[in-house]
């Protein structure tokens, strides 16, 4: 195989072509993984904070401030994708945007410390390709990428368990729940659903068209149907959910993922 990330690090940014872009970041994306796709967020963010803490993370990169931790996770990715510290750092800035940003998380390690999720956008020919970075910041400028790693799913933000959480964020996040987890049951079976009730942080009601038989194969079709990028699976429905007549109590444990 072609070493492109070598190669692309001993070029300048604006003497790359497209050809050597494409297969590139072509390269960097076959068999990439996500091991994160419901983000707990710490808290809510504006455009005006996404939009400096982007100018802060470029600017370190600029003035040789911003580092990437070495886990194994991020050592991994970039040694099966060909990358160094100099072109991992060349595409952050080259691909980073406010709207990049995800969530901004709480350090498991440190609950004073807040991290800035992202998840960066790279072009590829007719598709788009997802790279997750969390990354720390100090009050002199100085930036630690703590995650840098391949992903193959959309990333959500959930604010039910943030400090400036309200009604709204668990309506909104059952809401566009439903409305991927309807999209692929209702192709499949007859009884569709059709709407669903926020009963609390941890709990909602989904109703159906008609009164709901309670057969294996039934439970089986809804509960493999959910959006596992929202942080459910399969076990999580089955085992935290009662069947009401035409409706579906579910207990959805917010945990930490």
């Amino acid at each position: 195989m072609i070493n492109y990330f070598l190669s692309f690090s001993l070029v300048k940014k604006n003497q790359l072509n497209t050809n050597m872009k494409e297969s590139l970041f072509e390269s960097i994306y076959i068999g990439s993984r996500l091991d994160e796709t419901k983000v707990n967020a710490y808290r809510h963010h504006s455009k005006e904070e996404a939009e400096a803490v982007v100018a802060t993370i470029k600017d370190s990169i600029k003035r040789y401030k911003f580092d990437i931790i070495n886990r194994d996770k991020n050592l991994d990715f970039m040694h099966n994708e060909k990358l160094d510290k100099k072109t991992s750092m060349f595409i952050i800035d080259k691909f980073l945007e406010p709207r990049s940003l995800i969530a901004v998380v709480q350090n498991r390690n440190n609950p004073n410390e807040e991290l800035y999720v992202f998840s960066i956008m790279v072009p590829v020919r007719d598709r788009k390709k997802y790279i997750y970075l969390k990354v720390s910041m100090r009050s002199d400028g100085v930036v630690k990428a703590i995650s840098w790693h391949g992903q193959t799913e959309m990333m959500h933000p959930d604010y039910r368990m943030a400090v400036d959480k309200s009604d709204d964020d668990n309506r909104y996040f059952y809401r566009k729940l439903f409305q991927n987890w309807e999209r692929v049951y209702n192709k499949f079976n007859d009884n569709k659903m059709i709407d669903v009730l926020p009963n609390g942080p941890e709990d909602v009601t989904i109703l159906f068209e008609h009164p709901i038989e309670d057969t294996e194969e039934w439970r089986k079709n809804f509960c493999k149907t959910v959006p596992k990028d929202y942080g459910y699976h399969y076990k999580d429905i089955e085992h935290n959910m009662k069947v009401e007549d035409d409706c579906v109590r579910l207990h959805l444990k917010i945990g930490r993922f």
